[in-house]
C-alpha cells in the first residue's frame, strides 16, 4: 500500500500467550488505556490527512500498561 493510503475500517486485535508471562518485561502485550480516544480526537482536530507523512508522534496523557497471563490466555 502507498504512503499516506490507507483503508478506513473497523479493527480488533487479540492476543494468545503461547508461554507464561507472570512479571512485567518479559515480553508483555503493552496497551495503552484510552489512547483509542486520544489518537480519535486527534484525527477529528488534523484530519485523516495528517497520515500522509506517516504516522504522528503523539504525547499520549496515559502510561503504559503491561499484560501478563498464562499460557492460552
Amino acid at each position: 500500500m502507498v504512503k499516506g493510503v490507507y483503508r478506513r475500517g473497523f479493527t480488533i486485535f487479540a492476543i494468545v500467550y503461547l508461554s507464561d508471562v507472570p512479571n512485567e518485561n518479559c515480553g508483555n502485550f503493552t496497551v495503552w488505556p484510552e489512547s483509542h480516544r486520544f489518537v480519535a480526537d486527534c484525527f477529528k482536530k488534523e484530519g485523516h490527512q495528517v497520515l500522509t507523512n506517516g504516522m504522528p508522534r503523539l504525547d499520549l496523557p496515559c502510561e503504559a500498561v503491561q499484560i501478563s497471563g498464562e499460557a492460552g490466555a
